[in-house]
């Protein structure tokens, strides 16, 4: 019946087969880390939250946020240096990612596809690092500002372009087959 407060340095883990929410005592500014690993989703709720320098883990399952209304995320708390990072196995996000501070997205394991994790205005720079041959295909034109690490697997444009725009800038396009590949 009293109000919830969660410490801003824990490790929080939503884990399940039913929905669930973030509820009102997730913090308000999280320095550990958030993972979502529900096949059914998880929501935030709660008003605006931004993971500062932690990191969102997303296992399973899809991570919705409210774009435009109360319940929204950020990351990072820094405009000058990602102090934050999406580490992506088999989740997604529903929703655009607010603000301006920087943050960092990492593709883990398996193929998969590009999602709201890239449309966030302070994504910086994106890893590749799948298992062996796997696939990371592009669902839309997505732009890596900072710099594009090809440890292992595979991107295929699917018919949209990325762009690098570092101080080394270029683009991966292409159409729908599989254009870049990096071995360890």
């Amino acid at each position: 019946t009293g109000a919830r407060n969660y410490n801003p340095g824990a490790n929080f883990v939503y884990n399940g087969v039913s929905p669930q929410n973030t509820g009102d005592g997730y913090p308000t500014a999280l320095t550990g880390s958030l993972t979502v690993n529900n096949s059914a989703g998880v929501t935030l709720v709660a008003a605006a939250r931004t993971i500062t320098t932690g990191s969102l883990n997303l296992v399973q399952g899809a991570f919705t946020i409210n774009s435009g209304g109360v319940n929204r995320l950020s990351l990072g708390s820094s405009t000058t240096a990602a102090t934050s990072t999406i580490k992506v196995t088999q989740g997604t996000i529903t929703g655009v990612l607010q603000g301006t501070n920087l943050y960092n997205v990492e593709y883990i394991g398996n193929s998969k596809s590009t999602d709201g994790e890239l449309s966030g205005a302070g994504v910086r720079d994106m890893t590749l690092n799948l298992n062996g041959g796997q696939i990371l295909t592009l669902d839309a034109n997505r732009t890596v500002p900072g710099t594009l690490t090809l440890t292992r697997g595979l991107i295929a444009t699917n018919n949209f372009t990325l762009n690098v725009s570092s101080a080394t800038s270029g683009s991966i396009s292409g159409g729908s087959s599989e254009i870049g590949r990096a071995h360890v």
